[in-house]
Formats: structure tokens, C-alpha cells, sequence
């Protein structure tokens, strides 16, 4: 045992580089993998964890009526606590500096909302004074983005009541109420007020309904409400509701629903972090178990001299693996120290901004697990190349690469073939030197970059394209609940042949039974040629005996194109599966179309309609703004007028947060693979001096010595290419094809022409920059000392 300690203490100091390396590359491997698979518990969890914290409702109660009376509500037996919420009748206050209808969160409406129903969870400050019409409790991003004082402007009295019920002030309109000075007192967060798509959001007060509001403004009341028995005390409280005189109608919302789809928006990134984590998981072992490989056959040499005085093979193995296990422990410590310090970055995406104790987080669980693997894995590796050393013989053979060869008959220069040399055979006693660590490092690097950046021209080609999601308009207009009035149908015609419109669709919205499930369903009424409808197979309908179903509808009912479907007691043909209309009560994946004869004939009277809204392109060229000015008003009566700002599809929101795991895989992979291929050029630079010392003694030149190692590392750069850019294109297109049909978008392959045109030059740069410190070190090489050594 003496022997090995004294070969250990010898072998640091003599390779405390190669060492510090190796155990550089185990600490951000090990650490990058037990942080994102922490990350991605956090993740998974935030919900849960937010939930305990906030007492969210179990039902929304939406009666959309002035007036309504919520003491009955309040009685019914299935009710454990109601809070009422304020919603300004089509006229709001003006955010100073920012937009007010996309910030604002919903005043109480008495003090039990957002105190004892949705209160938030203070990350920072305090709750705001619910009699204080001058506080307000705000999420991290409206701080981040506004500040903590806000001005909100108000209308005038005598401005409200000039507008008609139910419309609103056009925009521009300069409002000439007070102006009133908002602070914010606390940041917090929760799934109502603070939450809509993750956005800066604040919460007014109860006050602040009672000063500002209630005297100036036309207003309801809806509610939130806890249930004795939660969700399944849903459909109970239904029937309780429906059975109040006058309120049979009223809409009851399962916030449930709501959680379950932030729960799959956080499932999603979880599931891409745990990828995240497999893939370097498997990227580490590869390089890592090379460079373990190399590190120990640089002791061959010394421990077969060992050997040869009376070292016997178990004494070998222990010495061997002595550096290695040294650098694994040193690469564990340093592995969770890093998990820990990056735990501050989770959750990411959308979760991030419902996460109820953001910063630094311990999981003690990971972090052990991940902690006793990473350094069993590298106990395991020094194993494994400390038994390969006790194998090698001082005889095997030496492997000639036929490009070496190719390159020596073909004259080149010295260098060149030598450079070519280190590159691709390992050389013999000595001078031997492992090079499959180094190519597949190359390899690595080349298609963990070309694969992230294809994946990512395919994320980014989609995320922020709406055609891609089914919605092949450039504008909307909302007409009426239920049948049109009367001014629709001229405007129609007055827009017919309007220039500045390229296609229009008179479409109505209804919910139909579809195989005995509510579906909702839009009719296509082509008015100036037709919007697009994006099929994923089959086509949209063409015949009143035909429908098209959206993709999680057709999934629902088991049914695919060919297949017939009852439509409330009508046979329908399938004729394709197609993305429909985003509207507020489904998502551009549930529901259908039906052509405007299909819909006449299952939904003959207009006036069980849920919907009518027209979407149509503008000509190239059109300024939307300039074209609504002119369009006559009757186009979208109700609500707000013609926009362009559409309901974001959750999958949008969904894709959008995780924009930045590509790169970030791809930037972990190019910093492992440097480590693997630099530590190779210094490697193969020390093992193989005395060839460089000859060579120099022969009258070879400093320059012709740098020469050989920048040879070695664009013939490794080559390599890595042209093994690296087809299988990284590949890979990252099948990752993105894997992505849009699980989501669903619509798949458009990323042109992956500017990746490999990028990917060239900047390989053979990074692998040149590589060698420049031992390419200096070669040049350096004392002759006369290395000589007289051998």
C-alpha cells in the first residue's frame, strides 16, 4: 500500500492539471444534471405547492348580470365561502405608461375575495389594507416592469354616462376623471389575479372598487367560491344553483380545469428538463468515460516499470485508479455545491412566475442521489481504466489511419501529416495517446450545438406564428351572442368588394353534440374568398354530410379521417382532422368544423348560438388600424371592434417556455466536448514530445511545430463535422417533429442551411483556438532536456 500512496503523491504532482481538468468536467456534468432534474421536481410541484398557500376557489359563478343577487348563493349548503369580484361593464381605467386592461387584476368585490379566497402568496412586503384604496399587492413582473408607483387614469362621470350600454370609448379617447397614484406593497403571487398567462399583473383593493369604481362606472359582480367537498362537490352545487329562482342559467366555470392547465404547462417543462437531463447524462458518460480512459493510459509506462519490480496487478489497479477517484471526489463536491447555487433558476418558463419561494432550494432527496451517483460513476470509471491499464501490453499494435497515410504518399508537408497523425492513431508505447476521446468529442460538441440550433429554428419558426396553431387569419371581429342584429348582414354586403379585404368568413359558433360529446363547432361562411383551415391529415369539409374535428376532439372520440360521427342525430363523414378557432371556451386542438349547409341542418335557429364573429385577411400592404377606421362598424358590433389581438393558444405559452432548454443543452454539450478535446491537444502534446524533439533537432522550425497542433485540431474539427452535421440535423429535426405532433402545431421542417454554413467555420475556429496554448507549449519544448532524457 506504501507503493501505491507514493505513486499517488507523484502522480498529482506530476499530472495536478490533467487532474484539476477531469475534475472541472465531473462538477459541471454532475452539476448540470442533479440541478435540472431538481429543477424539474420544482417544477412539477409549484402548483401543489402554491395551492396550500392561496385557498383557491373550486368554481367560478359567472351570471354576467348587474345586480345579481349573491345571498341565496351564499346559503346554498354546498358553499363553504364565497368572494365576490368587480368587472368594469365596457369601460376601464387607463394604465399611465402601461396598458390597464392587461395588468389589472379584478377589485373585490366585498372583503372575503383576495383574503379569504385567492389571497396571494407574499414572495415580499405585506398584503395591502383592504380599506386602502391606494395599495396594491403586484406579481414580480408588473414590479419588474412598471415599478412599485403607478398612475391610473379615470374617466369622468359624465363621460361613462354618455357611451350606450355596452360599448366602449374609442381608441385615443383622452379621459378627463382623476388622476390617481397606486403603491404597490407587496409582491406576491397566485392562480387569479396575479396570474393570467404568467403577465405582470396587480390587485386592486375592495377600496378601491368602492372610491374609484362603484360611483363612475356600470359594473357586476361574478364570483369564487370554495366548496365543501371540492371538486366533487361541483356538480352538487350545479343543481343547488340551478334550483335558486331566476338563476338557471347561470354559467359555472371548474376552476379545476384551469389548474389542470397550468399543471400540463408545468408538466411540459418538467418532461423537457428531464430530457434535458437524460441527454447530458448520456453525453457525460461517453466524454467522461473517454477522458477517464485517457487519463489512465498515461500511466501505463510508469506502472508497467512498476510492475517489472515486483508491483503485483491489484497494487497497479490501485494506483491507476488513484487520480481518478481523487478527481471524482473532488468533481462531486463540487457538483452539488453547483446543483445548489443553480437552484435559484428554477422553475423556469411560466411555472417561474407561479413559484411561491423562489431563490436557492435544497431537495435533499436529488441532491444525495445525484451525489452518490455522480461519485459512484466516477469510482466506477476509474475501475474500468484502471483495468484497461493493467491489460495494456507494451505490444499492441500500432493503428494507421489511411487518411495519415494518405496524406504522407501525398507529399504534404511535415507538419501536416504529423498533425494528421496525432489526430487519428493513438502511437505506440510512450507516445501513445487515446484519440477516440478527442474525435468524440468533436463529434459531440459539433452535433450537440447543430442539433440544438435545427430544434431551435424550428421552435422559433412556430412559437410566435399563428398560422402554425390553425389560426390562418390576420384579424377577428366578435358580432353577437346568439343570432346578429341587423346592421351585420349590410356591413357584410358593404364589404364584399372592399379592397383592402383579401378573404372573409361570416362564422357561427355553437355547441353541438358530437358522439355524445359537447363540442364546440364553427360553421364556414365564406363572404371574400376563404381564411385558410390547416389540415394535420384528411381535408376541411366541403359537403353538408361532412365535419372536421379538431385534434384533441378527434383523440377523445377515437375517430380519424374515412370514420362516421352522430352530430346530434346526424351521420357525418369525418372528412379530416384540422385545427379549428381559438375562442374563450376551447383551444384551436377541441372542436369542429361544419360547412355553413352541415350547420344549418344541425343548428337550424341562429339564436342558440353561443357565438358570431367574422376573421378575414387584409390585402398585403394594409394598415389594420387605417383599414378598421373605414370598415363600417356593423362588421363587429359587439364587444371592442375589429383588432388583431387574439386569445393565446396555452400551447403557444407552452412552447414559448421552453425556448431556451435547446441552447442551453446545446451550450453545455460544446463546453464538455472543449473539455474533452483541449484536454486531448495537451495530452497528445506531452505524451508525444520526444517525436516533436527529433523533429526540431532535424531543423524543424517553431513555427512548423505550432503548425503540427493546429493541424491536429482542424483535422478533429473536420471530423466532428462531418460526422457531427447530418446526425445533428437529424436529431434535431426528429426532436422537433416529436415536439409539434405532441403539442399539436403544425410541423414545418427548419432549414437547417444556415446552421451548417454557421457550423464550419466556427468549429474549425474553436478547435484552432483550443490548440493555441499547446500549440505554444510544442513550440516551447526544451530539445536538448527531453533528448537526453530518452
Amino acid at each position: 500500500m506504501a507503493a501505491v500512496l507514493a505513486f499517488a503523491r507523484l502522480d498529482l504532482r506530476r499530472r495536478w492539471r490533467s487532474l484539476v481538468v477531469l475534475a472541472l468536467l465531473i462538477t459541471m456534468a454532475g452539476g448540470v444534471i442533479i440541478a435540472t432534474t431538481a429543477g424539474a421536481r420544482r417544477t412539477d410541484t409549484v402548483l401543489t405547492r402554491l395551492n396550500s398557500a392561496i385557498a383557491p376557489a373550486d368554481v367560478m359563478v359567472l351570471p354576467n348580470q348587474p345586480g345579481f343577487r349573491w345571498g341565496p348563493v351564499r346559503r346554498l349548503p354546498a358553499v363553504k365561502t364565497l368572494g365576490t369580484f368587480v368587472l368594469a361593464e365596457g369601460v376601464a381605467p387607463k394604465g399611465v405608461g402601461f396598458d390597464f386592461g392587461t395588468v389589472a387584476g379584478f377589485p373585490g368585490g366585498d372583503l372575503t375575495q383576495n383574503i379569504a379566497i385567492d389571497r396571494p402568496k407574499i414572495i415580499s412586503g405585506r398584503t395591502a389594507d383592504p380599506s386602502n384604496p391606494y395599495e396594491i399587492v403586484a406579481s414580480p413582473g408588473f414590479v419588474g416592469k412598471y415599478g412599485r408607483t403607478i398612475s391610473v387614469q379615470l374617466p369622468s362621470k359624465a363621460q361613462v354616462d354618455s357611451l350606450r350600454p355596452g360599448s366602449a370609448f374609442p381608441p385615443g379617447t383622452t379621459y378627463a376623471g382623476p388622476t390617481v397614484q397606486l403603491h404597490v406593497v407587496g409582491i406576491g403571487v397566485n392562480t387569479f389575479d396575479l396570474g393570467p398567462g404568467g403577465g405582470p399583473v396587480y390587485m386592486p383593493t375592495h377600496a378601491f372598487f368602492v372610491k374609484f369604481i362603484k360611483p363612475v362606472f356600470p359594473y357586476f359582480k361574478n364570483a369564487r367560491v370554495i366548496l365543501n367537498g371540492g371538486a366533487a362537490a361541483i356538480p352538487e352545487f350545479s343543481k343547488e344553483l340551478a334550483s335558486i329562482p331566476g338563476d338557471a342559467d347561470v354559467q359555472v366555470a371548474d376552476q379545476h380545469t384551469v389548474d389542470r392547465i397550468l399543471q400540463r404547462t408545468a408538466t411540459f417543462t418538467t418532461i423537457s428538463w428531464l430530457l434535458f437531463a437524460l441527454i447530458a447524462l448520456v453525453a457525460s458518460l461517453i466524454l467522461l468515460g473517454q477522458a477517464f480512459a485517457r487519463f489512465g493510459s498515461g500511466a501505463t509506462d510508469e506502472l508497467r516499470a512498476l510492475s517489472a519490480v515486483g508491483m503485483d496487478r491489484t497494487q497497479i489497479r490501485l494506483a491507476a485508479a488513484s487520480g481518478p477517484v481523487i478527481a471524482s471526489v473532488a468533481g462531486t463536491i463540487g457538483a452539488v455545491g453547483s446543483a445548489i447555487a443553480m437552484s435559484s433558476l428554477f422553475p423556469s418558463g411560466i411555472a417561474g412566475k407561479y413559484e411561491p419561494t423562489p431563490g436557492t432550494n435544497l431537495d435533499p432527496l436529488v441532491l444525495s442521489l445525484g451525489g452518490i451517483g455522480v461519485l459512484g460513476l466516477g469510482i466506477l470509471g476509474a475501475y474500468v481504466s484502471s483495468r484497461t491499464v493493467a491489460r495494456e501490453s507494451a505490444d499492441e499494435p500500432d493503428h494507421r489511419s489511411w487518411v495519415a497515410s494518405t496524406a504522407s504518399r501525398s507529399r504534404l508537408h511535415v507538419s501536416a501529416v504529423l498533425g494528421t497523425r496525432f489526430a487519428l492513431e493513438p502511437g505506440r508505447g510512450k507516445a501513445r495517446v487515446p484519440v477516440r476521446p478527442a474525435l468524440a468529442g468533436a463529434a459531440a460538441g459539433v452535433i450537440g450545438v447543430v442539433g440544438a440550433l435545427t430544434f431551435r429554428a424550428g421552435l422559433s419558426g412556430t412559437v410566435d406564428d399563428l398560422n402554425r396553431y390553425g389560426q390562418t387569419f390576420d384579424a377577428f371581429g366578435f358580432v353577437s351572442e346568439g343570432a346578429p342584429p341587423p346592421s351585420f348582414a349590410k356591413a357584410l354586403s358593404e364589404v364584399k368588394h372592399d379592397p383592402d379585404i383579401a378573404a372573409l368568413d361570416d362564422m357561427r359558433v355553437a355547441v353541438v353534440t358530437v358522439n355524445g360529446r359537447p363540442t364546440s363547432t364553427t360553421s364556414i361562411t365564406p363572404i371574400v374568398g376563404s381564411v385558410d383551415i390547416v389540415a394535420l391529415s384528411g381535408r376541411a369539409p366541403v359537403g353538408p354530410d361532412e365535419i372536421s374535428l379538431g385534434p384533441t376532439t378527434a383523440k377523445d372520440l377515437g375517430m380519424h379521417a374515412g370514420d362516421t360521427v352522430s352530430v346530434d342525430g346526424h351521420q357525418l363523414t369525418v372528412s379530416g382532422v384540422t385545427f379549428v378557432p381559438e375562442n374563450p371556451h376551447n383551444d384551436y386542438t377541441d372542436g369542429a368544423w361544419l360547412t355553413t349547409a352541415g350547420f344549418a341542418v344541425v343548428q337550424p335557429s341562429q339564436a342558440h348560438d353561443k357565438f358570431h364573429e367574422v376573421r378575414f385577411d387584409l390585402a398585403p400592404g394594409v394598415d389594420p388600424q387605417a383599414a378598421f377606421s373605414r370598415l363600417p362598424k356593423g362588421l363587429a358590433p359587439g364587444g371592442v371592434g375589429l383588432t388583431t389581438e387574439f386569445i393565446t393558444p396555452q400551447q403557444q405559452i407552452e412552447l414559448r417556455s421552453v425556448r431556451i432548454e435547446p441552447m442551453l443543452l446545446g451550450g453545455f454539450l460544446l463546453l464538455l466536448a472543449t473539455g474533452a478535446v483541449g484536454h486531448g491537444l495537451a495530452t497528445a502534446v506531452r505524451r508525444r514530445r520526444r517525436d516533436v524533439a527529433v523533429l526540431r533537432a532535424l531543423g524543424m522550425t517553431r513555427w512548423q511545430t505550432r503548425l503540427i497542433v493546429i493541424v491536429q485540431a482542424t483535422v478533429l474539427a473536420l471530423v466532428g463535422l462531418v460526422i457531427g452535421i447530418p446526425l445533428g440535423v437529424a436529431i434535431g429535426r426528429t426532436g422537433w417533429r416529436v415536439l409539434a405532433h405532441a403539442t399539436p402545431v403544425l410541423y414545418v421542417a427548419p432549414l437547417a442551411l444556415a446552421v451548417v454554413l454557421g457550423a464550419v467555420p466556427a468549429t474549425v475556429a474553436a478547435a484552432n483556438a483550443l490548440a493555441t496554448v499547446p500549440a505554444r507549449r510544442a513550440a516551447r519544448l526544451r530539445v536538448s532536456e527531453i533528448l537526453r532524457a530518452e
